[in-house]
């Protein structure tokens, strides 16, 4: 290759990379925002998201929990499909006809399964030029997941764990001044999450400090 064409090929790769990284935080940014939309409006994101496309927002409006994700996705058109894998914990298809699959590892527990659902709705609403996108079971930190995975999980966090309820509850389970490892247990089990998925919610709402021992 010439050095003319290989400078042009590795500009227009700089580009394209350029363009993906404004895109994310263009998504991010928006999200962000509808975020502190939602909240004084008290529904959830995805019920914004949807006063936004002029869908029926009524349907979405989160006034209890644990969120009905899975009825979230349906509702949104989307077919979901469970089985079990070795190899990912979820994988959203955007078929040639327009329609969308939603494949969910059912070989994990029930909370894993809410929050996976949840990441892909993610990316339905915000990657729609990915045809297939998935979510591998692979052990890397989450400081080193691609920046749409970060925000995926940063999305189904707030999508299962409405910040409003969540301080609510945190208020109720504190009005002793103490929250013990039970508390944190519980306000899992009332969100269908993760005891972990629990902790962190609460450590970015600086709800508790991150040094509390057993919360390791």
């Amino acid at each position: 290759m010439k050095k003319k064409e290989h400078n042009d090929a590795s500009l227009k790769v700089k580009k394209e990379i350029a363009s993906n990284i404004k895109r994310i935080r263009r998504s991010l940014r928006n999200f962000l925002t509808g975020e502190a939309v939602a909240e004084k409006l008290n529904v959830s994101r995805v019920a914004y998201t949807q006063m936004e496309n002029g869908k029926n927002h009524k349907d979405f409006l989160i006034e209890s929990v644990p969120v009905p994700v899975e009825a979230i996705a349906k509702k949104m058109g989307i077919e979901i499909s469970y089985a079990p894998s070795a190899d990912y914990f979820g994988i959203l298809i955007r078929k040639s006809d327009g329609n969308v699959l939603m494949g969910i590892n059912n070989s994990e527990s029930v909370q894993r399964m809410r929050f996976t659902i949840a990441h892909e709705l993610c990316h339905y609403f915000f990657d729609k030029k990915d045809y297939v996108i998935v979510d591998y079971r692979n052990k890397i930190h989450s400081s080193q997941k691609p920046d749409k995975e970060k925000i995926a999980d940063f999305f189904a966090a707030n999508l299962l764990m409405p910040k409003s309820l969540i301080r609510i509850d945190f208020k109720e389970a504190t009005k002793d001044g103490i929250f013990f490892e039970d508390n944190l247990s519980g306000m899992a089990d009332k969100y269908q999450v993760s005891k972990e998925a629990m902790k962190y919610r609460l450590l970015n709402l600086q709800l508790i400090p991150a040094e509390v021992d057993i919360f390791n």
